[in-house]
C-alpha cells in the first residue's frame, strides 16, 4: 500500500455516511485527495472548505507531502502556474511571542490561520520565498468587537514576526468579491516569485519567513515544548 493509499484509509476511516457523501461531492471538483485532506483535517466547517478548495484549483499538480495522526494533520504540495514549488498548510501554526504570554506563563502558545500557502524558491526547494495566509471568518466572535480587536492585534503581531500578512474572507464577501480574493493570492506569489528572481539564496535565507522557531513539522506537546513527530512523508525525510 503506498503511503497515499494509507492516508486515504487513515484520514477516511472515521467520516460518517453525510460526510464521506461531502467528501465524494467535493471530489467531482477538487480531486479525492484535496477533498479527503480537507474534511479529514478536522476543526473546519464546510463553507471554509468550499473557499479553500476553490483557492487550491489555482495551483496544479497536487500531491501528498506529508501527513500524521491523533490529531489528523495534512500538508500537500503542488506548483504555480509558473511552476514555483509550494506547500499547502491547512490550519497553519504560528508560534506565538512568549512576551505576550501572561505573567508567570512559561509555556510556548500557537496561532492557527485556515491556510497557508509556502512558496519556495526554484534554484533551492528548502527556501521559502513568502507565505500568503488566510482566516475564514465564519464564527460569530470574529464580529464581535472584541474579536476584531484580538484579530487585529494578532495579525498584526504575525505580520511582525514572520512578515505573513493573513487575509480574512466572509462569507459575504466572498459570494460577491470572489474573484478579488483569489487575485490577491496570485499577485501576492507573482510579487513574491518576481522579487526573488533578484535576490541571492544567501539574502532569502535571512528573511524572517525562513526563520521561524518552530517549523510545521515539529510536533507540539500539551504543555507547549516540542518533540519529534510521526508525520509520514511521500519521499523520504531526508530528502524533504
Amino acid at each position: 500500500m503506498t503511503v497515499v493509499q494509507r492516508f486515504l484509509d487513515q484520514f477516511g476511516q472515521n467520516f460518517s455516511k453525510k460526510k464521506q457523501k461531502k467528501v465524494t461531492s467535493l471530489s467531482r471538483s477538487s480531486g479525492r485527495l484535496v477533498s479527503t485532506a480537507l474534511y479529514g483535517g478536522g476543526r473546519t466547517s464546510d463553507p471554509e472548505i468550499q473557499v479553500i478548495a476553490t483557492l487550491l484549483r489555482e495551483f496544479r499538480d497536487i500531491e501528498l507531502y506529508a501527513f500524521k495522526l491523533k490529531p489528523n494533520k495534512v500538508i500537500l504540495k503542488a506548483k504555480t502556474q509558473d511552476g514555483y514549488p509550494v506547500l499547502i498548510h491547512p490550519q497553519y501554526r504560528i508560534p506565538k511571542p512568549m512576551r505576550l504570554n501572561g505573567k508567570n506563563a512559561k509555556r510556548q502558545f500557537y496561532w492557527y490561520v485556515d491556510l497557508a500557502v509556502e512558496i519556495y524558491d526554484k534554484r533551492d526547494e528548502s527556501v521559502v520565498i513568502g507565505i500568503w495566509a488566510m482566516e475564514y471568518d465564519g464564527c460569530a466572535e470574529h464580529f464581535t468587537e472584541s474579536g476584531i480587536k484580538s484579530d487585529r492585534f494578532r495579525d498584526m503581531v504575525i505580520n511582525t514576526e514572520t512578515d505573513i500578512v493573513n487575509v480574512h474572507i466572509t462569507k459575504e464577501h466572498w459570494a460577491s468579491y470572489q474573484n478579488e480574493y483569489t487575485t490577491n493570492m496570485l499577485r501576492f506569489i507573482e510579487r513574491r516569485t518576481r522579487d526573488a528572481t533578484f535576490m541571492s539564496l544567501s539574502d532569502l535565507k535571512l528573511r524572517d519567513v525562513n526563520l521561524m522557531s518552530s517549523p510545521e513539522l515539529e510536533f507540539v506537546n500539551e504543555n507547549g515544548t516540542l518533540r519529534a513527530t510521526s508525520w509520514e512523508f511521500t519521499v523520504p525525510e531526508e530528502n524533504t
